[in-house]
């Protein structure tokens, strides 16, 4: 029996490599044996607050970190009309069971629109509370970056709020 267990965990363990999905504890070797490449085109988010860019080098990177990673999602679920994108992943993992399970999972996973609406809300609030000052308007701007003559040069900027 436990030579049979044995098999079978090999089995999905190769299945899983080949298909390259993590299961703990064991990785995929070839995410650690690929050489990186630079790519030729960046985008880089930018913090204006009160018309002066931030200057994130001089806040700790957790701070950095909230204010980015936030932002990123909330422009992804904005992009997508304020649909949380990671919803189709909870359909595609609760496919098989009733459909109450989906309603429950995604009620407790997804991001809703009215969590959305409140974000710029929470950001400015955030930023006053880490910078220690009040602050009048905070603008996010996506920067694309191309690199050019052994620099990178700003060719677009998109600015959500």
């Amino acid at each position: 029996m436990l030579f049979y267990f044995i098999l079978i965990f090999i089995f999905f363990q190769a299945f899983f490599n080949q298909k390259r999905i993590h299961s703990f504890p064991w990785f995929v070797w070839d995410m650690y044996s690929r050489t990186q490449a630079m790519p030729d085109t960046i985008i880089q988010t930018e913090v204006f607050i009160d018309g002066e860019r931030l200057d994130v080098t001089k806040i700790p990177i957790w701070e950095e970190l909230s204010i980015l990673n936030t932002y990123k999602m909330y422009n992804r679920q904005r992009i997508n009309n304020y649909n949380d994108p990671i919803n189709e992943a909870v359909l595609s993992r609760t496919k098989i069971f009733p459909e109450q399970v989906y309603a429950f999972v995604a009620y407790k996973i997804n991001n809703h629109s009215d969590e959305a609406a409140t974000y710029p809300a929470w950001l400015k609030e955030y930023l006053e509370k880490i910078l220690h000052k009040k602050i009048k308007t905070v603008e996010l701007r996506d920067v694309q970056y191309k690199w050019e003559n052994g620099q990178f040069k700003d060719i677009h900027k998109a600015g959500v709020f």
